[in-house]
């Protein structure tokens, strides 16, 4: 989850701001929580999937949680709790799953012709 040990990387404020950018172009919106706490070990975000389901999303140094199901709600006690972003919204939203895997199908095409068009220049 986190990308290195340092103070500023291991701040959960940092990390969910890094997992908003990495899952915006597979929702309808992501954002960080206003209302909720925040802090070094605690961050809040409010997600809303190309389904138009609703979710706030805590993020704790055990993982992802959904705890609501309004923006900036942190009522309901979580289920599951995801190592990953991607699991939990694997989980709740074909649209997101459809929409990452075609994004990866595309960088993976790109990488195979940037490969074909440098083995025809040597």
């Amino acid at each position: 989850m986190m990308s290195d040990n340092s103070e500023e990387d291991r701040d959960l404020r940092n990390e969910c701001a890094r997992v908003i950018k990495a899952i915006t172009p597979h929702v309808k919106s992501a954002e960080s929580s206003l209302v909720l706490e925040s802090s070094y070990t605690l961050a809040h975000m409010n997600i809303k999937t190309k389904e138009d389901m609703i979710l706030c999303v805590r993020l704790t140094v055990c993982g992802f949680e959904v705890v609501g199901k309004q923006f900036d709600t942190a009522d309901d006690k979580p289920e599951t709790c995801y190592e990953m972003i991607d699991q939990l919204l694997n989980d709740i939203s074909p649209a997101y799953c459809q929409s990452f895997g075609e994004s990866l199908s595309e960088k993976l095409a790109a990488l195979v012709a940037q490969g074909v068009d440098q083995t025809r220049d040597s």
